[in-house]
Protein backbone atom coordinates (compact mmCIF):
# COMPACT_ATOMS: atom_id res chain seq x y z
CA UNK A 1 0.00 0.00 0.00
CA UNK A 2 1.31 3.74 -0.87
CA UNK A 3 2.12 5.61 1.81
CA UNK A 4 0.43 8.42 2.65
CA UNK A 5 2.04 12.05 1.35
CA UNK A 6 2.95 14.20 4.53
CA UNK A 7 0.78 17.73 4.54
CA UNK A 8 2.58 20.88 3.84
CA UNK A 9 2.45 22.82 7.16
CA UNK A 10 3.65 26.12 8.60
CA UNK A 11 3.59 26.75 12.77
CA UNK A 12 4.25 29.08 14.61
CA UNK A 13 7.09 28.85 17.17
CA UNK A 14 7.18 32.17 18.29
CA UNK A 15 5.62 35.87 17.81
CA UNK A 16 5.93 39.47 18.48
CA UNK A 17 3.25 40.79 21.09
CA UNK A 18 -0.18 39.77 21.69
CA UNK A 19 -1.66 39.27 18.19
CA UNK A 20 -5.16 38.06 17.33
CA UNK A 21 -4.95 33.99 16.79
CA UNK A 22 -7.27 33.88 13.65
CA UNK A 23 -6.14 37.10 12.02
CA UNK A 24 -6.32 37.28 7.87
CA UNK A 25 -5.07 39.83 5.73
CA UNK A 26 -7.94 41.47 4.21
CA UNK A 27 -6.38 41.13 0.26
CA UNK A 28 -7.00 37.31 1.16
CA UNK A 29 -10.32 37.59 1.96
CA UNK A 30 -10.94 38.93 -1.03
CA UNK A 31 -9.50 36.05 -2.90
CA UNK A 32 -11.10 33.21 -0.64
CA UNK A 33 -14.14 32.01 0.27
CA UNK A 34 -13.53 31.31 4.26
CA UNK A 35 -15.72 28.46 6.04
CA UNK A 36 -15.56 26.44 9.20
CA UNK A 37 -16.70 23.43 6.95
CA UNK A 38 -15.12 20.15 6.23
CA UNK A 39 -12.73 19.75 9.47
CA UNK A 40 -11.69 21.47 12.80
CA UNK A 41 -10.29 25.27 11.77
CA UNK A 42 -10.96 27.33 9.02
CA UNK A 43 -10.82 26.25 5.20
CA UNK A 44 -9.93 28.97 2.53
CA UNK A 45 -11.57 27.82 -0.49
CA UNK A 46 -11.29 29.23 -4.03
CA UNK A 47 -15.12 29.25 -3.72
CA UNK A 48 -18.42 29.10 -2.27
CA UNK A 49 -18.67 25.39 -4.35
CA UNK A 50 -15.18 23.77 -3.81
CA UNK A 51 -15.10 21.50 -1.23
CA UNK A 52 -11.58 21.09 -0.68
CA UNK A 53 -9.48 24.19 1.04
CA UNK A 54 -6.37 25.68 -0.64
CA UNK A 55 -5.20 26.30 3.16
CA UNK A 56 -6.99 25.05 6.14
CA UNK A 57 -6.42 27.65 9.06
CA UNK A 58 -5.87 26.22 12.94
CA UNK A 59 -5.05 29.30 14.62
CA UNK A 60 -1.13 28.64 14.75
CA UNK A 61 -0.42 26.21 12.47
CA UNK A 62 -1.16 26.70 8.20
CA UNK A 63 -1.78 23.20 5.72
CA UNK A 64 -1.79 22.39 2.82
CA UNK A 65 -1.69 20.05 -0.24
CA UNK A 66 -0.27 22.36 -2.47
CA UNK A 67 3.13 23.77 -3.76
CA UNK A 68 1.94 26.11 -5.97
CA UNK A 69 4.08 29.56 -5.00
CA UNK A 70 1.35 31.62 -4.59
CA UNK A 71 -0.38 29.61 -1.53
CA UNK A 72 2.92 29.10 0.25
CA UNK A 73 3.51 33.40 -0.10
CA UNK A 74 -0.41 33.25 1.44
CA UNK A 75 0.91 31.06 4.09
CA UNK A 76 3.62 33.66 4.62
CA UNK A 77 1.49 36.58 4.71
CA UNK A 78 -0.87 35.25 7.00
CA UNK A 79 2.05 34.36 9.49
CA UNK A 80 3.13 38.07 9.43
CA UNK A 81 -0.53 39.36 9.59
CA UNK A 82 -0.49 37.36 13.18
CA UNK A 83 3.19 38.77 13.64
CA UNK A 84 4.48 35.63 13.86
CA UNK A 85 8.69 35.78 13.89
CA UNK A 86 9.83 32.34 14.06
CA UNK A 87 7.83 29.40 12.14
CA UNK A 88 8.29 25.64 11.54
CA UNK A 89 8.14 24.22 7.89
CA UNK A 90 7.58 20.87 6.94
CA UNK A 91 6.59 18.40 4.22
CA UNK A 92 7.41 18.45 0.82
CA UNK A 93 10.56 19.88 -0.63
CA UNK A 94 9.94 22.76 -2.77
CA UNK A 95 7.17 23.57 -0.69
CA UNK A 96 9.92 23.75 2.67
CA UNK A 97 11.68 26.35 -0.41
CA UNK A 98 9.09 28.19 -1.08
CA UNK A 99 8.51 29.47 2.53
CA UNK A 100 11.46 29.48 3.15
CA UNK A 101 12.51 32.18 0.56
CA UNK A 102 9.23 34.16 0.86
CA UNK A 103 9.36 34.49 5.13
CA UNK A 104 13.43 35.09 4.93
CA UNK A 105 12.69 38.18 2.35
CA UNK A 106 10.01 39.11 5.33
CA UNK A 107 12.79 39.26 7.87
CA UNK A 108 10.93 35.71 9.31
CA UNK A 109 13.02 33.06 10.78
CA UNK A 110 12.54 29.63 9.10
CA UNK A 111 13.61 26.19 10.99
CA UNK A 112 12.91 22.80 9.01
CA UNK A 113 14.58 24.11 5.60
CA UNK A 114 18.35 24.10 5.46
CA UNK A 115 18.98 26.87 2.11
CA UNK A 116 21.79 25.80 -0.54
CA UNK A 117 24.18 28.17 -1.68
CA UNK A 118 21.84 28.80 -4.74
CA UNK A 119 19.02 29.91 -2.31
CA UNK A 120 20.83 32.16 -0.43
CA UNK A 121 21.74 33.86 -4.01
CA UNK A 122 18.23 33.89 -4.80
CA UNK A 123 17.00 35.38 -1.65
CA UNK A 124 20.34 38.03 -2.10
CA UNK A 125 18.82 39.12 -5.78
CA UNK A 126 15.35 39.34 -3.61
CA UNK A 127 16.72 41.48 -1.17
CA UNK A 128 18.67 43.62 -3.48
CA UNK A 129 15.85 44.54 -6.13
CA UNK A 130 12.97 44.07 -3.94
CA UNK A 131 11.41 41.38 -6.19
CA UNK A 132 9.34 38.24 -5.56
CA UNK A 133 10.91 34.67 -5.60
CA UNK A 134 9.41 33.92 -9.00
CA UNK A 135 10.93 36.99 -10.53
CA UNK A 136 14.45 35.82 -9.46
CA UNK A 137 14.17 31.95 -9.17
CA UNK A 138 14.84 29.96 -11.86
CA UNK A 139 13.02 27.08 -10.35
CA UNK A 140 9.97 29.48 -10.02
CA UNK A 141 8.05 27.58 -12.55
CA UNK A 142 7.08 25.29 -10.70
CA UNK A 143 3.35 26.78 -9.55
CA UNK A 144 1.04 29.82 -10.23
CA UNK A 145 -2.09 31.52 -8.13
CA UNK A 146 -4.94 30.15 -6.74
CA UNK A 147 -7.36 29.74 -9.30
CA UNK A 148 -10.51 31.66 -8.66
CA UNK A 149 -11.24 35.17 -7.60
CA UNK A 150 -14.34 34.39 -5.09
CA UNK A 151 -14.64 37.47 -2.65
CA UNK A 152 -15.64 37.18 0.93
CA UNK A 153 -19.17 38.61 1.45
CA UNK A 154 -18.02 39.80 4.91
CA UNK A 155 -14.25 40.41 4.99
CA UNK A 156 -12.66 41.91 7.93
CA UNK A 157 -9.49 43.69 8.98
CA UNK A 158 -10.05 41.69 12.05
CA UNK A 159 -11.02 38.10 11.98
CA UNK A 160 -11.02 36.81 15.62
CA UNK A 161 -12.72 33.11 16.35
CA UNK A 162 -15.76 35.00 17.49
CA UNK A 163 -15.70 37.18 14.32
CA UNK A 164 -15.31 33.75 12.22
CA UNK A 165 -18.46 32.05 13.94
CA UNK A 166 -20.65 35.35 13.90
CA UNK A 167 -19.74 35.45 9.79
CA UNK A 168 -20.77 31.93 9.38
CA UNK A 169 -23.94 31.98 11.85
CA UNK A 170 -24.95 35.00 9.70
CA UNK A 171 -24.47 32.89 6.31
CA UNK A 172 -26.03 29.82 7.47
CA UNK A 173 -29.00 30.98 10.19
CA UNK A 174 -31.40 33.09 8.60
CA UNK A 175 -33.24 33.92 12.28
CA UNK A 176 -31.90 36.74 14.08
CA UNK A 177 -32.80 35.39 17.17
CA UNK A 178 -31.54 31.94 17.09
CA UNK A 179 -28.20 33.74 15.80
CA UNK A 180 -27.91 35.87 19.00
CA UNK A 181 -28.37 32.70 21.00
CA UNK A 182 -25.66 31.08 19.28
CA UNK A 183 -23.48 34.02 19.63
CA UNK A 184 -24.05 34.27 23.79
CA UNK A 185 -23.53 30.49 23.92
CA UNK A 186 -20.04 30.28 22.11
CA UNK A 187 -19.19 33.30 23.63
CA UNK A 188 -19.73 31.75 27.51
CA UNK A 189 -18.38 28.13 26.48
CA UNK A 190 -15.23 30.36 25.35
CA UNK A 191 -15.53 31.91 29.06
CA UNK A 192 -15.79 29.06 30.47
CA UNK A 193 -12.79 27.32 29.03
CA UNK A 194 -10.78 30.62 29.72
CA UNK A 195 -11.22 29.89 33.34
CA UNK A 196 -11.88 26.14 33.31
CA UNK A 197 -8.76 24.47 35.72
CA UNK A 198 -6.68 27.34 35.07
CA UNK A 199 -6.05 26.48 31.38
CA UNK A 200 -5.67 30.28 30.35
CA UNK A 201 -6.85 31.48 27.23
CA UNK A 202 -8.04 28.56 24.77
CA UNK A 203 -7.55 30.72 21.89
CA UNK A 204 -3.88 31.30 22.37
CA UNK A 205 -2.71 27.31 22.97
CA UNK A 206 0.29 26.63 22.07
CA UNK A 207 -0.01 24.33 18.62
CA UNK A 208 2.72 22.00 17.35
CA UNK A 209 3.75 20.07 14.33
CA UNK A 210 2.95 17.18 16.13
CA UNK A 211 0.20 17.66 18.67
CA UNK A 212 -1.30 18.57 15.03
CA UNK A 213 -0.73 15.39 13.76
CA UNK A 214 -1.82 13.63 16.38
CA UNK A 215 -5.14 15.34 16.05
CA UNK A 216 -5.16 14.11 12.41
CA UNK A 217 -4.94 10.88 13.11
CA UNK A 218 -7.72 10.84 15.07
CA UNK A 219 -9.79 12.20 12.59
CA UNK A 220 -8.55 9.23 10.01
Amino acid sequence: MAATRAPNIVVAISRAGDAVRADVPPELLSRYYVDGRGGPGLGFYPDRTTYRPVIRDYGRALQTDREDRQTSADMVAIALRRRWTTIEVQGDHGFRRDVWLSASAKGLLVRGYEPSVRDQEVLGRMAEQGSRPSEQDPEAQRGGRVPGHAVHEQAQTSWSPLRAIETLAAARVASPEIRQRLMAQTQARFNQLRTQDGQGDPLRAPLSVERLRRSQDRQR
